[in-house]
């Protein structure tokens, strides 16, 4: 018998402590998954340019699964409240036509998977004015624009450290270091690329609900002493404003520049590429007919700048790129909703000096219209899960063929509609976040 009592208390300390575990286990994530097929007979594909990566409009054009699954846990808590620990997020992405082949089209499932974030983090730490430290590999340095287009006016994702929300008065700054070459497979000890970067969110403006943020980062790159052509020292500049209207909405604007940004992660940068980038968007609630709408407008220049101590630039090779759309999303009864999408995309590049009256030099189009009926968990526009039946329609011009074809991301358009000049896909989606 006192064994067993012995046996019990154990029981019970271990399913404590497990209790106790799991209390401090937190479990966030993002996932998204659909089938579609396209107008040709094949699977589903995206439409976009290839010129920048914020030009591909979301609603009925993601031809891929996504599976990030987060996990945090506050393994030491001390007195004075702060809390210290680990977050992971293993991820999983799969494309058609992508540059894994036939590895993620397996019948089982067989996805390839990796850590996009695994970093140690003391949170809410006394010293830091209830700021956070952390060091490892996380999606950080971001700034996010909007929906639509899921695009991000800053983005550094990758490893890195960082001091973040430091009070200054009522803004936070933010301080961080990039290194995203550090566990990747082309790793050298002779190569280092790095940044710098200061942010500060949440500047009082014109009411309490318009905060105003603005980024400085300087990207620095040395290479073994032996190689003489070395590489530019880069910076960039950035700011966004979200300027709350009440009733009538939200207005943000935002503009950023940079040169020579090795370490950006969102297509706004690289060695030898100067850019210049404005953003304005627009949302509002119309509550009187149940109706979400945003508006999204943007305008884009790159052109290649000296990147390396001995590289000479030759031609102007400027491309301007335009883009705007909307997206409507409307309650019907309960959880049926009715949304509508349309992109339109511009890009132009100048020709070389003689011009070689390749297709590449010319203006690309690309429209996009989107249709979707969708059932979600709750009454508004952001409930999730959602489950979307939709019809997505998109056309280009003969000179902007080539640019889809070859569009950086979810690709495969060239595979199902070789030289035509429009499309469709017909597709089932589920999306979510916990």
């Amino acid at each position: 018998m006192k064994n067993f009592a012995k046996f019990v208390a154990m029981v019970i300390v271990a399913v404590s402590a497990t209790v106790a575990s799991a209390a401090d286990l937190e479990f966030h994530g993002y996932a998204r998954v659909g089938i579609g097929l396209n107008s040709e007979g094949g699977n589903q594909v995206s439409f976009m340019l290839n010129e920048d990566g914020k030009t591909k409009f979301r609603l009925g054009n993601e031809a891929d699964w996504v599976l990030e699954p987060g996990f945090t846990m506050s393994f030491t808590k001390l007195d004075d409240k702060s809390a210290w620990g680990v977050h992971m997020l293993p991820a999983t992405y799969r494309r058609f036509q992508d540059d894994a082949g036939s590895t993620n089209n397996n019948a089982d499932g067989g996805l390839n998977t990796s850590f996009k974030e695994f970093y140690f983090y003391g949170q809410n730490v006394p010293q830091l004015g209830g700021g956070e430290i952390w060091v490892g590999r996380r999606y950080f340095g971001r700034v996010y624009l909007g929906a639509i287009n899921d695009s991000f006016l800053e983005a550094q994702d990758g490893v890195g450290a960082g001091v973040y929300n430091i009070p200054v008065g009522p803004a936070k700054l933010n301080f961080d270091i990039a290194a995203p070459d550090t566990l990747s497979t082309n790793a050298s000890a002779t190569d280092v690329r790095l940044s710098l970067g200061a942010n500060v969110a949440g500047i009082p403006t014109i009411n309490k609900d318009s905060p105003l943020g603005a980024t400085a980062r300087i990207y620095w790159s040395r290479q073994n002493k032996t190689i003489t052509d070395k590489r530019e020292t880069g910076y960039s500049l950035s700011a966004k404003w979200d300027i709350s209207l009440g009733t009538p909405g939200t207005i943000t604007v935002a503009g950023r520049y940079d040169k020579n940004a090795y370490t950006d992660q969102q297509d706004n940068g690289g060695q030898g590429v100067q850019k210049i980038e404005l953003d304005g968007v627009y949302g509002v609630n119309i509550a009187s007919i149940r109706t979400n709408v945003d508006v999204l407008l943007a305008y884009l220049t790159h052109k290649s700048v000296k990147g390396t101590s001995d590289a000479v630039v030759a031609n102007d090779d400027t491309t301007t790129i335009f883009l705007g759309g909307f997206r409507t999303d409307t309650q019907i009864s309960g959880p049926f909703r009715f949304l509508l999408e349309f992109g339109y995309d511009q890009a132009k590049t100048k020709a070389p000096p003689g011009g070689s009256g390749d297709p590449a030099f010319k203006t690309h189009t690309l429209w996009k219209l989107t249709p979707c009926f969708a059932i979600s968990g709750g009454n508004d526009p952001w409930s999730r899960p959602t489950f979307r039946l939709f019809y997505t329609f998109a056309g280009w011009n003969k000179d902007g063929a080539a640019s889809v074809a070859a569009a950086w991301k979810d690709n495969g358009v060239a595979q199902a509609f070789g030289d035509k000049t429009s499309g469709g896909v017909l597709g089932l989606q589920a999306e979510g976040w916990w």
